[in-house]
């Protein structure tokens, strides 16, 4: 992908959350409960990263944590929510692929739902970087990414088709093999933005976490019910 169109797309991926903030955050008010294992890595003392926070729904399941926390996010509506439910807390609006903070800083940085809308593997091997680069020795990163290959979201296979049809026939797409773009819609079935996501697969999310320096510790696919599953990682530096 060109750097060019991967800028535009991460400009677009703000945009984009910024039109659907408030029907996103009715629609994810509560924090799924398969992926509430989150919180055993995270003790008393630990200082959080919780990059792409949304509207702080991680700390649903940290509130009994004492811990200094720092939410960030690049979509100004949905911080907006963030601190109006989380007043306590430290929320900042960020670029998402830069850390205005020292080296070595967090014990736990989580990335919820949210590296698959970074464009270009270099892109996201930057991210991970700066990820290791502000995490203390030793210290430990969680992400989950939406695993589309089941259940409901096997949709992905329409757009990947899609793409390798424009390849066959030439057809202009600056898009990586499995980038896709999916609707967003409101209750009324409106769409509201047409979301860029990478589908990443298990064996992908490894090996880019392995690129950029980190440990993997644990990894699965953590399903909910028979329509929806995540990739769970845990990496240490």
């Amino acid at each position: 992908m060109k750097p060019s169109y991967a800028q535009y797309l991460i400009e677009k991926t703000k945009k984009d959350y910024e039109k659907i903030a408030e029907h996103f955050f009715l629609k994810r008010r509560f924090f799924w409960p398969e992926l509430e294992k989150i919180k055993n890595y995270i003790k008393d003392g630990d200082k959080v990263l919780d990059w792409g926070c949304g509207h702080g729904r991680l700390l649903l399941i940290l509130k009994d944590k004492k811990i200094k926390y720092i939410g960030t996010d690049t979509s100004s509506k949905i911080l907006e929510i963030a601190k109006k439910n989380f007043p306590r807390h430290d929320f900042r609006l960020l670029d998402r692929l830069s850390l205005p903070l020292s080296d070595s800083f967090f014990n736990v940085i989580c990335c919820i739902a949210t590296i698959h809308h970074i464009p270009s593997k270099n892109l996201r091997i930057k991210l991970l970087k700066e990820f290791r680069r502000t995490l203390k020795k030793d210290g430990i990163l969680i992400l989950t990414i939406w695993y589309l290959w089941i259940g409901k979201r096997k949709i992905v296979f329409k757009y990947i088709f899609k793409w390798l049809l424009s390849k066959i026939s030439r057809k202009k797409t600056e898009l990586d093999f499995k980038d896709i773009f999916i609707p967003w819609k409101n209750n009324q079935g409106k769409i509201l933005a047409h979301r860029y996501l990478h589908a990443f697969s298990k064996r992908e999310l490894a090996k880019l976490v392995e690129e950029a320096g980190f440990k993997i510790k644990e990894l699965k696919i953590v399903e909910r019910g028979k329509k929806f599953a995540n990739i769970f990682l845990v990496a240490t530096k």
